[in-house]
This record gives C-alpha cells, structure tokens and sequence, in this order.
C-alpha cells in the first residue's frame, strides 16, 4: 500500500485520517475474506480511535476513557491494537501483499499510524498513568521494530 508523499506542514492526524479511509475498502475485503477481523476490542470505530489517540500528542492529553467501562490505561492499550490491527488487515488483502515481515516494516516505517506510534513511545514514557506509561515504554513498538530501527542508525 502506498499512501500519497507527505507534504511540509501536514499534520500526522490529517495523514492518519486519509490513510485510513484509504485503507477502508482493503479492510473490508480482509473482513469479508476471513469472516471477522480481529480490531474491535477497544469498542471505537478506526476514526475515533485515530482522533483519540491523535490528542495524546497535545496538551492537555486526555485523561479519561472515551469508553465508560474501562479505564484510560486499558482503552489506550486497545485502541492501539485496534490500530494496528486495521492497518495489517487491511495490508494482508492486497494482492501480493509480501511477508509478515515487509507489511510490518512498511507500516512502522511508511504510514503515519506507526509515526504517531513511535512519537507516542516517546512521549508517554513519562505519563502520569501507570498503564499508559507502561505501554508507552515497553509494548507500543515492538522489541524488534524498536532493535531494527537501532541497527539502521
């Protein structure tokens, strides 16, 4: 999946929305072709999850749940595997998609999702939340993607 070049002054949140509505159609098919899709857990369509997450980049972040039964720790958990989840589901119905490994550098190097995931790892390592922070520092990015990135530097 290619996504338009970013110009200078686009806004990650701006990119997110458009991949996504880009991807919708490709979702679709991944969902129709195995039956059911594995994103949902959060409980949040993939645009509220996009705006949601987005506003952790600002100040003030959020700081409830967007989803009353959970708390702000666990709903950020599972809108970034929602997230992720859109994104690699929607990867894997294209044609010639490629392996397990090229869709997960293609979405951690070339999509805005994995900017803002990285941006996010960052950000949130400090965050007041124990669950957030928690995430933020040890499971948001994966070990591998994290080692990968280290070694092309």
């Amino acid at each position: 999946v290619s996504f338009p070049t970013a110009t200078s002054g686009t806004a990650v949140a701006d990119r997110l929305l458009d991949e996504t509505r880009l991807l919708m159609p490709w979702f679709d098919q991944s969902e129709k072709q195995r039956g059911h899709s594995s994103m949902g857990a959060s409980g949040m369509d993939v645009e509220n999850i996009c705006t949601w997450l987005c506003e952790f980049s600002d100040e003030p972040r959020p700081e409830e749940s967007p989803v009353a039964e959970r708390t702000l720790g666990e709903t950020f958990k599972l809108a970034v595997e929602d997230l992720k989840a859109f994104y690699l589901e929607a990867a894997t119905a294209q044609p010639g998609s490629g392996t397990a490994q090229s869709i997960n550098n293609w979405f951690w190097d070339e999509t805005a999702a994995g900017e803002l995931l990285w941006d996010l790892r960052q950000q949130l390592r400090k965050d007041p939340d124990d669950v957030v922070r928690i995430h933020a520092a040890r499971t948001l990015v994966p070990e591998a993607q994290v080692s990968r990135r280290k070694a092309m530097s």
